[in-house]
């Protein structure tokens, strides 16, 4: 239905009030209840009233009707006493103390707003009419809407029931127990029909892999084999407690046993031997722990940032070279002397490489040659199911190893391990070691959480769900910290065991405490099986695993988009390789953070232009078409400023002048990209003016940012200035420098 315009009066033009004839309203669209006087609201908004029963609107001089929210009827004086005295009788019953007067003030401040919503206040309320009987109430909604009244007597319930019960807000003990300990959140959810089976099934054949890539690791990071076994038992299971992935597998992993090679190497005293060695291995899992904990407690997970992709993947792709490096002595079965730089290392190798064991060799090359094969067939056929092929590869190897004797034929051998669960180890810190490995240990601390995270938000990504990264620093410290008292070794998420854990299957936590299972019975039966196991084929699985680690194809990507950063990735690569993994460590370091402040000390500079036809200014660079206007320059500053790049833009802007061929007379400055402007570039931002004024060159700025606006106005620039020389876009500012 139309509206039908009155003959009393021209339709919204006449006097200061116009009166509209309106169908019924409804309720979504009903007017707020005034007085027709066009007198205004408190909050400036122009009245209206409202009659139900000629559905006629009176409007005030805006014209137009108001959209108000609902409100429903208050509570009742007797509903609300009787609602008092139950609720405080629970709160005796439950011994609940609080404090009465405060609680007083606050369901006064509830009263105090359900006041607000009732008859008589804000408009849409109902109220008593003096033309109907008692019973009778005006609603300009047309109806009462009895959802919004149940909706308002339930929140006004939860009010006063968290204010008698709860009283003052309080700290959540429960709360932050469950944030420390994840497992209190999901093991009291876990549904044992639905994902125990997938559980049992993935752990059982997380535990049979890691077995073989364990055992290989201790070697990498040059510990007796068993101790790998020993860091798949309690430091797993702290993970089971403290993260927050479902898939993750804790253990030791490549890099990370490298870099403990290499740091330890430096501090263990050789005339004590491995005993001493060990020692230290321990003494840096605690201290790697500590700087864990360290940045999870203070949120400090953001420093992994600070290394740049091309800086981390030179680092890991040189450390996973220095690894298949490491292994070649059992892939030949020589005996070289150990080093502390890798090219020593190298050369010492190269120098008993006329002493190759035959026998080991070929072994290496058949059991190298099976793992490539197998790792193809599973990129190729990724449905299959996965299969424990290195810990069938090592049985084949150790059945051969036992029944040709090749211990007698100088083929080199794991021997007899013991048996029984890891014994209890002592770590203790001097202020010489920490200072000494304080370094390596921030590094291994780095790539662990670097790697976790990577693997986390993978699968949480996919699955959908939600991870905590700093909860992941805590995890990760508790892992090492605790699992150096049980003779264990810094390790970090393995990125493949991970992703077999995933394919099999497992819907929680709970796969990584089967395998942790399947570890224990190896430990408590099976240990003598391994006597025979040779070490040629754990170098073939170690170097298969690492192959993948080496990124030669980042290099060629950034070769083509971005020459200096592949010119670090190059000087990260053979400065670890000359100076070790120490060193590398630092190098990587102080090259992530030299190039952050490069870029941020020369950013790009863009000259814009305006496209044709149109009021887009944009970079002439990229487009050719954009006109650019003699006399006057329009530059894009693309980076915030501050005390190390403003005299770059003072530079660039003298340059320009000098090497304009007409006279510039104005400068158009798109700050679109200036988020902030510290007080050093404040001073020689007044110098830049003061210059271009002494050359009669006009700046102006466009499109500044409300922070950045804020600023200037806050030390007095805009005057400065000039409020007439800011605009806000460029187009405006170019119309007036013409």
């Amino acid at each position: 239905m139309s509206a039908r315009p009155s003959s009393e009066s021209s339709p919204l033009l006449s006097g200061s009030h116009t009166t509209v004839y309106v169908p019924e309203v409804p309720d979504h669209y009903a007017a707020r209840t005034k007085v027709a006087d066009g007198e205004n609201d408190t909050d400036g908004t122009q009245k209206v009233a409202s009659s139900p029963k000629s559905n006629t609107l009176i409007l005030g001089n805006e014209h137009e009707i108001i959209k108000p929210k609902h409100t429903a009827r208050p509570i009742s004086k007797r509903k609300l006493a009787h609602h008092h005295k139950d609720k405080a009788s629970r709160r005796r019953k439950r011994n609940t103390a609080y404090d009465e007067d405060d609680v007083l003030f606050r369901v006064s401040s509830v009263e105090q707003l359900s006041d607000e919503h009732s008859p008589g206040k804000r408009g849409g309320g109902r109220k008593r009419s003096s033309s109907n009987s008692g019973d009778e109430r005006e609603n300009p909604t047309g109806s009462r809407n009895r959802g919004q009244l149940k909706q308002k007597n339930k929140l006004t319930e939860i009010a006063y029931d968290a204010l008698l019960h709860k009283g003052l807000p309080s700290f959540d003990v429960n709360q932050w127990m469950r944030g420390l300990f994840p497992i209190g959140i999901w093991l009291p959810q876990y549904n044992v029909r639905r994902d125990l089976v997938g559980d049992i099934l993935a752990g059982i054949t997380v535990g049979v892999l890691c077995i073989p890539q364990c055992i290989a690791y201790a070697s990498v990071a040059g510990l007796p084999p068993i101790y790998g076994l020993y860091a798949t038992l309690v430091p797993p299971l702290l993970y089971v407690m403290f993260g927050t992935s479902r898939e993750l597998v804790y253990g030791p992993i490549a890099v990370t046993s490298l870099l403990v090679n290499s740091a330890v190497t430096l501090t263990y005293d050789p005339a004590i031997g491995e005993a001493d060695y060990i020692q230290k291995t321990f003494n840096l899992s605690l201290l790697v722990g500590i700087v864990s904990l360290l940045l999870g407690i203070f949120r400090g997970g953001f420093i992994a940032n600070f290394l740049s992709r091309p800086v981390l993947s030179s680092f890991l792709s040189v450390s996973a070279f220095i690894i298949c490096m490491e292994q070649l002595k059992h892939i030949c079965g020589t005996f070289p002397d150990r080093a502390d730089k890798p090219y020593r290392s190298l050369a010492n190798f190269l120098s008993t490489l006329h002493d190759t064991n035959r026998y080991t060799f070929f072994m290496s090359l058949g059991c190298m040659a099976a793992l490539f094969v197998y790792k193809f067939a599973s990129n190729r056929w990724r449905k299959l199911k996965p299969v424990p092929f290195q810990l069938i590869l090592m049985a084949i190897t150790i059945l051969i190893a036992w029944g040709f004797d090749l211990k007698s034929k100088g083929m080199r051998l794991v021997g007899v391990l013991p048996t029984g669960l890891p014994p209890i180890s002592t770590p203790s810190l001097d202020s010489d070691e920490i200072f000494s490995t304080l370094l390596v240990a921030v590094a291994i601390a780095m790539v662990s959480y670097i790697s976790s995270v990577s693997v986390v938000n993978k699968y949480a990504t996919e699955k959908k769900y939600k991870v905590d990264t700093n909860q992941e620093l805590i995890a990760l410290g508790v892992c090492n910290v605790v699992g150096a008292f049980f003779s264990s070794f810094p390790g970090a998420a393995s990125v493949s065991r991970t992703a077999v854990n995933a394919q099999a299957g497992a819907n929680s936590q709970i796969s990584t405490a089967v395998a942790v299972l399947i570890v224990i019975g190896t430990l408590l039966l099976f240990t003598p099986l391994f006597t025979y196991l040779p070490y040629a084929v754990l170098g073939a699985i170690v170097i298969v695993a690492s192959i993948d680690l080496i990124e030669f194809n980042v290099l060629q990507e950034l070769w083509h988009t971005s020459k200096r950063e592949a010119i670090l990735w190059i000087v990260t690569f053979l400065s670890t390789m000359i100076l070790g993994v120490i060193n590398g460590v630092l190098i990587a370091a102080i090259l992530s953070i030299l190039l952050v402040v490069y870029r941020s000390s020369y950013p790009n500079i863009a000259i814009l232009g305006r496209i044709p036809q149109t009021t887009l200014y944009k970079d002439v660079r990229r487009f050719p078409d954009a006109l650019i206007i003699p006399g006057i320059v329009i530059v894009r500053f693309e980076a915030s400023l501050y005390y190390a790049n403003i005299d770059f833009l003072r530079d660039w802007l003298h340059q320009h002048q000098i090497d304009s061929a007409v006279r510039v007379y104005a400068i158009v400055m798109d700050c679109s990209s200036v988020n902030d402007i510290d007080s050093t570039a404040r001073s020689v931002f007044k110098e830049i003016i003061h210059d271009l004024r002494q050359n009669k060159i006009l700046l102006l700025l466009a499109d500044i940012k409300g922070q950045l606006r804020d600023v200037l106005r806050g030390v007095g620039m805009d005057s400065y200035i000039g409020l007439d020389h800011v605009f806000w876009d460029v187009h405006t500012a170019v119309r007036y420098a013409k």
